[in-house]
């Protein structure tokens, strides 16, 4: 009998239980009779009209699905004519060419070998079962389980078993798993014989029938599971040049969860999203491939920790807070930091609008620890956590010891959570030293490990994900460019190494109530774009062959800053009312400070690159000093007066209390140093007597800030002894001004 001279049945048609009788007969060779569960059956709603709930009608063959529809598992809708409505929403030519596959069944299993199928009802309201020794060829009756109740139209792929196999076609098998998968799958099924005999049962199916489940190779929709569905795995890009070629690890066959293993290890590929915009990503773009590295590949991987050191410091952190004091030490962190710092997903942390307990334990020591530290500066803010750890030993050192030991340890097998807790030992107040770079450089290059410098907005990764990453990157770049201008060293970011968007209010999270500060979000997306501006202003000035450049050619230096001056001056327009008013910010504590204080130094910095060949003695800047070069010094001292005007404002109780980032610190040193510097280039009496005034009152605010507040005494007090100290300045007596 030619298997394509059946009635053509849907997936529907067997799932829902409408098999005609002809349909019937001629789909199960042998007299199987299928029956199914009340409770499986279709709803009557879905039925044909007719005197009573009964079977479908039957279908002719005349509606058998397009190739498309086919290949897609999904109904194939035509009002009147060819194309359906799926070919005509792709835009793809309907065609009914292909036939059904036959069905290429596995060798049948030995005479003496017992088939047991059982059904038992979801509520255990009974259950049947099926057992016996079948003659060769011989069929068995197989009640199904009961299955959830499915529209005609729906994709039955989700419903059924994760394991399932409809249709075994060698060529279609070739074309999608790769070798060792099919080997995990030959031992799964030896160690599974109840899903090999469901199988079996499947496999008794028309072969028409069969052709309905194939599943296409890359057309088939799949739930999106982020990079870190693996507990045990940690994702790395497969990048361009290496030992792996991206190029070829696309042409490698993936299973349906876009993984798979090739001598031992384990890859997993991206998909790319259709572009909103009508334009496709080109054909020839490799899609984004990781490696999924186990973490016991990294057992003997140095430098490491031992495990039971470990389990001690996690262990000793424990005992430091009880379980409500560890709640309000991540409501502070929530409430000051992660407002203007927001590299966490919170929806991972708060269940129903509290933090959960589960999640807390579940995150990495290293992240713990950092977040326990970065919130202790905040105790005083809460009424009962204040007195409770007032007369206990400070922790902080504790806490970032154990965060470093941790961090070095997660290095072989870096997540997220990883580049998390070193952007918050970044932050770490007071922390100047050269480890602060190398830290720097680290968490760099871990970003550039889990591909946040890449533009992931096509990704088919869950939103929240793609929303964290893009978030991540924008810290990490912050952190980069201010760490280079405030310790002068190069950057360790390249313009060319990343793609990533601008930051838009969508990637960021909302407020979590009115005291964590409605414009926090807004603040961390100023702060990126201004850096974007920062990192233009030191490849234009400060790197090694920008400095050779610009140092003594006064007019290259005044062509490259017209356009960046011009962009600061944007920026400065650009920001909102709810935050700055005449350019004094609103609140002025904390976050909003520090971003303004981030524009006034970017507007020095500029100014120094400019005044530099004024310095040198330039042979274009003598020429121009009396035009272009005084237009220039009077440019900085207005940004001087500026920033004078800036910091008395936050003289003021609770001016500097709040979240600062690290760099900040520096940022008032360098301030006075650029005082010092039109102090003493002061080329009239005059200028020399207008600068010593505003030396004199910078010198008072920064001590009232420094006195009234305790976080103030770290954040200005560097700034009171750069720039005056040895050179005769105190208190601001003495003219720098030459004749």
């Amino acid at each position: 009998m030619d298997p394509f001279s059946q009635a053509s049945l849907s997936p529907g048609d067997y799932y829902h239980g409408g098999l005609s009788p002809q349909a019937q007969s001629a789909a199960m060779p042998g007299g199987v009779k299928l029956e199914l569960p009340p409770a499986a059956q279709a709803p009557t709603t879905m039925q044909q009209p007719g005197p009573g709930p009964g079977p479908r009608n039957y279908k002719s063959r005349k509606y058998r699905p397009c190739d498309f529809c086919r290949a897609r598992q999904v109904a194939c809708k035509i009002e009147v004519a060819p194309p359906c409505q799926l070919c005509q929403s792709h835009q793809r030519e309907c065609t009914f060419v292909e036939q059904p596959k036959k069905k290429r069944r596995p060798p049948a299993e030995s005479a003496g070998a017992p088939v047991v199928a059982a059904a038992s009802s979801s509520h255990g309201s009974g259950s049947r079962a099926a057992t016996g020794t079948p003659a060769e060829g011989s069929r068995v009756h197989i009640e199904p389980p009961q299955l959830p109740m499915l529209a005609q139209d729906s994709d039955i792929s989700g419903h059924l078993h994760p394991n399932y196999v409809a249709h075994f076609d060698e060529r279609l098998f070739e074309r999608q798993i790769g070798h060792d998968h099919f080997l995990d799958q030959q031992q799964q099924q030896q160690q599974q014989p109840h899903h090999h005999q469901h199988q079996q049962h499947h496999d008794h199916l028309d072969h028409t029938a069969a052709a309905s489940f194939q599943m296409p190779h890359l057309d088939v929709p799949s739930p999106e599971r982020s990079l870190d569905s693996h507990p045990s795995r940690s994702a790395r890009l497969v990048g361009e040049t290496g030992e792996t070629n991206p190029y070829l690890l696309r042409r490698y066959h993936y299973d349906d969860n876009d993984e798979c293993t090739i001598s031992q290890t384990h890859y997993r590929r991206i998909r790319r999203r259709p572009s909103t915009n009508n334009h496709p990503t080109p054909k020839d773009a490799p899609p984004p491939v990781f490696t999924l590295a186990a973490d016991s590949t990294s057992l003997s991987a140095e430098p490491r920790t031992e495990d039971h050191v470990l389990a001690q410091a996690r262990y000793d952190i424990s005992q430091l807070f009880t379980s409500e004091q560890c709640f309000r030490l991540l409501g502070l962190y929530f409430r000051f930091v992660d407002p203007y710092l927001p590299i966490l997903a919170r929806a991972s942390l708060f269940v129903n609008g509290l933090i959960s307990r589960a999640a807390l334990d579940a995150l990495p020591l290293s992240l713990t620890a950092a977040l326990y530290a970065t919130a202790l500066p905040y105790t005083p803010y809460d009424a009962l956590l204040a007195p409770s750890l007032a007369h206990a030993p400070d922790p902080s050192i504790q806490l970032y010891r154990t965060a470093h030991l941790a961090l070095t340890h997660e290095l072989h097998n870096p997540r997220p959570a990883t580049l998390q807790a070193a952007l918050l030992l970044l932050h770490r107040p007071a922390q100047h030293t050269p480890f602060r770079p190398a830290l720097v450089a680290t968490a760099v290059s871990l970003a550039h490990s889990l591909a946040l410098s890449h533009d992931s907005t096509s990704w088919s990764l869950p939103a929240p994900d793609l929303a964290l990453r893009k978030r991540l990157w924008h810290a990490v770049f912050i952190t980069d460019k201010w760490t280079a201008l405030t310790l002068g060293t190069p950057s360790c970011i390249r313009t060319d190494d990343a793609d990533v968007p601008p930051l838009w209010p969508a990637d960021l999270e909302p407020a979590l109530g009115p005291d964590d500060g409605s414009d926090a979000s807004t603040n961390f997306r100023l702060l990126a774009d201004l850096s974007t501006i920062v990192a233009d202003i030191l490849d234009s000035y400060f790197s090694v062959r920008a400095t050779q450049r610009t140092a003594s050619n006064f007019a290259l230096s005044l062509d490259l800053g017209r356009g960046l001056r011009a962009r600061l001056d944007a920026w400065s327009e650009g920001l909102p009312r709810a935050l700055f008013v005449r350019g004094a910010p609103v609140r002025r504590g904390g976050g909003d400070a520090g971003l303004y204080l981030g524009y006034l130094v970017a507007n020095m910095t500029l100014f120094r690159g400019l005044m530099r060949p004024l310095e040198t003695g330039g042979g274009g800047g003598q020429e121009m000093g009396m035009g272009s070069g005084g237009a220039v010094r009077a440019g900085a001292t207005e940004c001087a007066e500026e920033a004078v005007v800036f910091v008395e404002g936050l003289a003021g109780a609770g001016g500097v209390e709040g979240f600062w980032h690290s760099w900040s610190r520096a940022n008032f040193a360098i301030a006075s140093a650029f005082l010092t510097q039109l102090l003493l280039t002061a080329s009239t009496e005059a200028e020399g007597a207008e600068m010593s005034n505003l030396v004199a009152r910078w010198r008072w605010a920064m001590r009232m800030g420094a006195e009234g507040n305790d976080n103030g005494g770290g954040l200005m007090g560097m700034g009171l002894g750069v720039g005056f100290g040895g050179l005769g300045l105190e208190g601001g007596e003495g003219g720098g001004y030459e004749e």
